[in-house]
């Protein structure tokens, strides 16, 4: 049996929830198998959780096709269409237990940085690859300790796998904040990178805060925020910083008048662009021209003569 998976998903799909009471366990295994295959027959208030390890295996939700390899967590909440297996021949280690709740609240959604300011759900993924030994180790030992507990067949023994159980969905809740935290900040990394590149490359063009965030695909609002967070400096005072520095350099050359230093740098105005190079340097253009020339303002240049 093969089941084909074209393509590796990167999205972080999972489930918003909130926990309304507390679960019964319905049942908790650790399992080695071969020719896995499985298909979700969970009713609607369900949770159940797995750690699985296996060269490959294949993973299609109602909204997603992966292939997973090694060490992967699963998620699925309620009566989610998904179906699982392997090569024939591999084998597979799965760690799993599931619970169900008498009502429990859920939402599926493509998880992301605004899932974040909703302080009274948990979010889970549907799937989570590349976790670190800590968590792997800490995933292993809860799941394990639920195992153990429901199989003591005693009503301490259920109120410790409870107990596990939910100490586990707040393990995992973490975990997920703490990766989408991290694409965040990529994220805004990324924005800020390329505005920088933007500026840095176009500013003789004429840029305005609302076009870059149109070429980039973001809001002008998120655009200035974010360039501000990350830089500590506004988007129009980064482009006047590099905008005043390539001017410096160019009323440096020789045979180049101001009006063409003040084209060349995004400035259609002579006279505004000499209002703006004197505020920010602190001299006139003439000034900083008699400077760079090696002359001052109130003496000639002196002659050199040779020694005798």
């Amino acid at each position: 049996m093969h089941y084909s998976i074209i393509k590796e998903g990167e999205n972080v799909l999972g489930y918003k929830i909130k926990i309304n009471s507390l679960p019964e366990v319905i049942w908790a295994l650790e399992t080695d198998l071969t020719n896995y295959e499985w298909q979700n027959s969970a009713d609607k208030n369900s949770i159940e959780i797995s750690l699985s390890r296996s060269d490959k295996r294949y993973y299609k939700g109602r909204k997603s096709e992966v292939v997973l390899k090694g060490c992967s967590l699963e998620c699925v909440v309620g009566d989610e269409e998904i179906y699982s297996c392997c090569e024939d021949g591999q084998k597979i280690a799965i760690l799993s237990v599931s619970f169900r709740f008498s009502e429990i609240a859920y939402e599926r959604l493509e998880l992301n940085a605004a899932s974040l300011e909703d302080k009274n759900t948990l979010l889970l993924p549907m799937y989570i690859q590349n976790l670190s030994i800590d968590e792997e180790t800490d995933l292993n030992s809860m799941l394990h300790s639920i195992i153990k507990h429901y199989h003591e067949k005693s009503e301490s023994g259920r109120l410790k796998s409870v107990s596990v159980f939910l100490k586990l969905l707040a393990k995992i809740d973490g975990i997920t904040k703490k990766n989408l935290i991290g694409n965040k900040n990529k994220r805004e990394n990324y924005y800020t990178e390329k505005i920088n590149n933007i500026i840095e490359k176009r500013y003789g063009e004429k840029l305005k805060e609302k076009d870059i965030a149109k070429e980039l695909g973001i809001s002008p609002v998120y655009l200035a925020a974010n360039y501000k967070k990350e830089t500590g400096c506004s988007f129009s005072r980064k482009l006047l910083m590099v905008r005043m520095k390539k001017a410096a350099d160019l009323l440096g050359e020789k045979g180049m008048s101001t009006a063409e230093v003040a084209m060349k740098t995004g400035f259609q105005d002579e006279g505004y662009f000499r209002k703006k190079f004197n505020a920010y340097y602190g001299m006139s253009v003439r000034e900083y021209k008699y400077i760079k020339s090696g002359l001052t303002l109130y003496h000639d240049k002196p002659e050199r003569k040779n020694k005798e």
